[in-house]
């Protein structure tokens, strides 16, 4: 040893022989020594090991307090293996969790201060080197952040001293060296002012200690033991580590006439085999040894109530040597160690080994101090009567995948009440149950609590997902209210969001009943409430559907606990306050949150987080920031919609626009009579201006007035407008309408004086506004373009509600353009109204005619590039001869072709031959590409009666 003295406090402290291995921290720190001279060791050092991992596994999922972030940084720092590696890494961190588990691993100076607070000790390190002599690390409980193991101020102290990476145990010099264990310090589970009384909590003396292995196997036992009495027992208790139960302490299950003492024995080398010589075994360090089992039960039969039944549980198998003296079975199900597996077998001792065993006890005695009086063979009867040994047992054999099976089949045999509860999480409760240095058994009512809690925690987390904070807290913990009132009439996550935000560190004091699991799962809730370990009930009420008797029974719940526990708190979360008043607290203890959640209420970067989410405009996504570029857009958000944008649900707005323009689509041009200016073009008499299509959007014009013949395109020309208005302005709101089809909501309001346009579009599902984000932006200024088709279409009975309409929408500021259409019987009423000139329609051109004929059959036909050159030339030849047989037929100053609805007629007539009219004296165009042909086969006769039946048509569609 390098120092032979240190000095602390003005006092002289000398080094302890200690066990110098890589645990020789937890020796010096807690370990004791039996006897003058024999070296501190501390037996308890895996086990500590495991509360360690546990505490730093929790924050895997959780965020890291900042005192903790800085010490492990430091820690990862003094390890070469972390060195250079990233606490924030998840696969670093849990790598670093597991060395913990290692009992290899030695501790780092850097490390103290977490097992300091962990074990509520404060720890002195002395050196005589470097440039601190002295350190002082006190337990701090910022380090454990919401843990729930909130630790108390500490006065007990120890003295170490640290040379290289070896702790040794100091002591005053002069003081009697025979060392006691370290006193057990109290270890609270919640901070001074959110205590309770811990009556309600059975509690036994607890001790033992297991490596990692064992451990893992005796918590799997335990939740087989838990799955199987939820499954098929009443009032039971369960309890581990139990100094009552002797060697048997590892899961002792009880109940009113009997109990189950488990002694659980893992062996790492899958394939052991326990001999007749191993059960026989004198040595007390042999695992199977009958002799110490016999003594040890002799010693607490008594301290437990009716038929005892004791249990050697093993992963081991039964050696062939030790057949003779067992009766095998399979396991029952009615067994509390019940678990499917083919390969397990129950045993249990005959009188083959009766003799044996009274002489291997006899020996096993001696030199020991054991009164040999209970050596009879009444009692040796009595325990092989009572012991059942279980081979083979599964959850111990390094195969987790077949571990889980098992246990998850166990789970959902119990009823698995709760829902989606793993064994994994299951798994980690129990462990935490299992580190408590306190006894506290679990029961049937705890057990209930402990998943309660994991639901609890399954909330918190959905909640924490989402990301967002408020700014400033709803509630106010430290006043006497017992029971908060939250309106959800809004919705109940956004309250919930924000009893979370008011809440976080008091997460684990709290339960959450959530009216998914119905209401039997509530009423769970509320007994598990009664708990101290729960400070806070967060009560989601549905309140439809339930009988009167079941309401009743759940105030009178609720009022018996909040009037016995007054520390404890209910925030009742629902759309009405009835239930507040059934429960009947009195009012100074009662608190009202009546007022919805506002966008207001988020903090400044949960607002910009929301601003940013995308929402489904028209078809396309964009933020809702583009969409609402005012606050004062932004704060008319109501709870519904921002409880859809906190959750992550799709919101749309708008109808998608039909994108289904046909490729041989024909740009239009437009023109009207103006008042002559530098930018007129005058023909003949009339002044005109001609406006390309894609340069109507620009006109300075609100309304657009499109006035023509039916057949010239107007409805096309609306559709493709539509679609290059939204190319070109994604954030505008384009609403096309047929007049026509609002005939019936026109024929209700026809006695009104004015429709109002929210109601006509809200009468047919295709446009009506669905969503309150839908409204806010209807009305945004600037925000929509509305095209209304075919005003003429409809009966002259509703003529001035629709011009009043339009009136009102060309004075609405939420409208940038209102584009209306009609036949030229309405041009002059609607030109007066609305203050406007109209525009009509170009007709096509040759050139028009042609590319429209190509593109439509190239399009129809699927023609590669060569037969589109052909179709071209059938296209010319068919218009030359369409415009020389219908020449006598052909009235005003534009072809037959011109007009794109007969146009249309015409490429659809000419695409193929009727098969009827295979043998006549004409082909049409797919005739035509698929033949020899250097011109097509086209007969005047032939167009003219084609010509006719087009005009056929045309008469027919305009009626």
């Amino acid at each position: 040893m390098a120092s032979s003295g240190y000095s602390y406090n003005g006092k002289l402290y000398r080094p302890c022989a200690t066990v110098a291995d890589e645990n020789s921290f937890f020796h010096s720190a807690f370990g004791i020594r039996a006897a003058e001279g024999e070296a501190y060791s501390d037996k308890h050092y895996k086990v500590r090991r495991m509360r360690w991992a546990a505490f730093l596994t929790y924050f895997e999922n959780e965020e890291i307090p900042v005192v903790l972030a800085d010490i492990l940084i430091g820690c990862f720092s003094a390890k070469d293996a972390y060195k250079h590696k990233s606490i924030r890494d998840k696969n670093h961190f849990e790598s670093y969790v597991r060395d913990i588990t290692m009992a290899g691993q030695p501790v780092t100076k850097q490390e103290v201060p977490i097992l300091s607070t962990l074990e509520n000790i404060r720890i002195v390190l002395l050196s005589n080197e470097g440039p601190d002599p002295v350190v002082t690390v006190n337990p701090n409980i910022e380090i454990l952040g919401d843990y729930s193991n909130v630790v108390e101020k500490s006065n007990e102290e120890v003295v170490l001293c640290l040379e290289g990476n070896t702790f040794t145990r100091l002591e005053l010099v002069g003081e009697d060296s025979t060392s006691k264990p370290l006193r057990v310090i109290k270890n609270i589970t919640a901070k001074e002012h959110l205590q309770h009384p811990t009556s309600c909590l059975l509690r036994y003396k607890k001790g033992g200690s297991a490596g990692s292995k064992g451990v893992e196997f005796q918590i799997n036992l335990l939740m087989v033991l838990l799955f199987n009495s939820l499954r098929k027992l009443k009032d039971w208790k369960l309890s581990t580590e139990n100094n009552k139960a002797g060697k048997f302490d590892d899961a002792i299950l009880e109940l009113p006439e009997s109990a189950f003492l488990i002694q659980a024995k893992n062996k790492e080398k899958t394939n052991s085999k326990i001999t007749l010589n191993a059960l026989l075994s004198t040595n007390p360090n042999n695992s199977f040894s009958l002799p110490k089992y016999f003594l040890s039960y002799q010693e607490v039969k008594n301290q437990f109530k009716g038929k005892n039944t004791i249990i050697i549980c093993t992963n081991a198998g039964i050696d062939k040597t030790a057949l003779e003296c067992l009766d095998t079975s399979r396991i029952c199900t009615e067994s509390v160690l019940y678990c499917a597996d083919d390969n397990c077998s129950s045993h249990t001792f005959n009188l083959n080994i009766l003799s044996r065993l009274k002489r291997k006890v006899e020996i096993y005695c001696q030199d020991k101090n054991i009164d040999q009086s209970v050596n009879t063979d009444n009692n040796l009867k009595d325990f092989l009567k009572r012991l059942q040994f279980y081979s083979n047992y599964p959850l111990g054999n390094n195969n987790k995948d077949k571990d889980t099976e098992i246990l998850v089949s166990l789970l959902n045999c119990s009823g698995n009440f709760y829902g989606h509860i793993s064994c994994s999480e299951i798994y980690a409760k129990l462990m935490k149950w299992f580190q408590q240095k306190h006894g506290i058994y679990l029961t049937e009512t705890t057990a209930n609590a402990m998943f309660l809690e994991i639901k609890s925690d399954q909330y918190w987390q959905k909640l924490d997902k989402y990301g967002v904070s408020f700014q400033g807290h709803l509630l106010n913990v430290q006043d006497k209210t017992q029971l908060y009132y939250v309106n959800a009439e809004g919705g109940y996550v956004l309250q919930e969001l924000r009893i979370h935000h008011s809440l976080r560190k008091y997460k684990s004091k709290i339960l959450y009943a959530s009216p998914d699991g119905g209401i039997e799962l509530q009423k769970r809730a509320i007994e598990a409430f009664e708990l101290p370990c729960h400070t806070f009930l967060i009560f989601s009420w549905p309140e439809d559907g339930l009988e009167e008797s079941v309401v009743a029974e759940i105030c009178d719940k609720l009022r018996n606990t909040l009037n016995q526990y007054e520390k404890k708190k209910v925030i009742l979360v629902a759309k009405s306050d009835k239930l507040v008043h059934q429960i009947g607290l009195n009012r100074s203890v009662c608190g009202i949150i009546d007022e919805s959640v506002t966008f207001k209420d988020f903090c400044q970067v949960s607002q910009s987080k929301l601003l940013k989410e995308k929402v489904v405009f028209q078809g396309k996504e964009v933020s809702l920031e583009e969409l609402l570029e005012t606050q004062t857009d932004q704060d008319k958000l109501c709870p519904e919609t921002l409880e859809k944008l906190v959750q992550g649900e799709q919101i749309k707005v708008g109808r998608a626009l039909d994108e289904h323009i046909v490729g041989y689509y024909i740009d239009r041009s437009f023109k009207r009579e103006i008042q002559k200016n530098e930018d007129e073009k005058e023909v003949g008499n009339k002044k005109i201006e001609l406006i390309l299509e894609n340069k109507m959007y620009e006109v300075k014009d609100k309304v657009i007035l499109i006035a023509d013949e039916a057949g010239m395109g107007k409805s096309t020309i609306l559709s493709h407008l539509a679609k290059t208005i939204k190319d070109k302005y994604p954030l505008v709101w384009v609403i096309r309408i047929e007049l026509k089809d609002y005939t019936r909501i026109l024929q209700k309001l026809k006695d009104k004086k004015i429709v109002d346009i929210i109601e006509l579009l809200d009468s047919k599902d295709a446009t009506k506004l669905s969503n309150q984000l839908e409204k806010v932006l209807f009305l945004t200024n600037k925000k929509v373009v509305i095209m209304i088709d075919g005003v003429d279409e409809i009966s002259p009975d509703y003529t001035e509600l629709v011009i009043g309409l339009l009136v009102q929408c060309q004075k609405g500021a939420n409208f940038d353009k209102v584009f209306v259409t009609t036949r030229p019987n309405m041009t002059q009423e609607l030109e007066s109204k609305l203050q406007v000139k109209s525009f009509s329609l170009l007709p096509f051109t040759k050139r028009h005619q042609i590319h429209f004929l190509t593109e439509y059959w190239a399009h129809n036909l699927k023609l590669d590039s060569i037969n589109k050159k052909k179709c071209e030339e059938y296209a010319k030849i068919l218009l030359q001869t369409t415009l020389s047989c219908t020449t006598l037929y052909q009235q005003g100053e534009h072809h037959f072709a011109s007009i794109p609805l007969l146009l249309t007629m015409l490429a659809e007539i000419f695409e193929s031959s009727d098969r009827l009219e295979e043998s006549m004296d004409w082909e049409g165009c797919k005739e035509y590409l698929n033949g020899s042909r250097l011109t097509p086969k086209l007969q005047e006769k032939t167009v003219s009666q084609k010509y006719t039946r087009c005009l056929l048509r045309r008469n027919k569609s305009s009626s």
